[in-house]
């Protein structure tokens, strides 16, 4: 167990966290690349996704608006979207959580998804 500081105004909240976490400081405006194929091969206390959709012929995902563009989103819906094609999904319901924002443009959804969507999801 991991205790884990983070300041709040004035504050300081305190939090244990039940995972092993091995990196847990980050710099303002760092920006530490992600590797999407690693995190989909390696989940956290999960089965693989893979295993997850396995019989399925239809899900749903659920991904961030383009407010968080900057986290790539595209790129890891392309590989979930690959992911479930392995596992025999034929139909993927993309659901964007935008939140209290706005509704997003069909280019902006282009953005978020890139080539993950095809013809037959929603």
């Amino acid at each position: 167990m991991k205790s884990l500081a983070f300041k709040m105004g004035d504050d300081t909240l305190l939090w244990e966290c039940q995972y092993d976490i091995i990196n847990t400081t980050t710099r303002a405006g760092e920006a530490r690349p992600v590797d999407v194929e690693q995190a989909l091969n390696s989940p956290i206390e999960s089965p693989r996704l893979e295993e997850l959709a396995a019989g399925s012929r239809k899900v749903v995902v659920l991904v961030p608006d383009v407010t968080r563009a900057w986290q790539e989103i595209d790129r890891m819906c392309v590989a979930v979207r690959k992911r479930l094609n392995t596992a025999g999904v034929g139909e993927v319901t993309w659901l964007i959580a935008t939140g209290q924002h706005r509704r997003m443009s069909s280019d902006e959804e282009r953005a978020v998804l890139g080539e993950a969507r095809k013809p037959q999801d929603n």
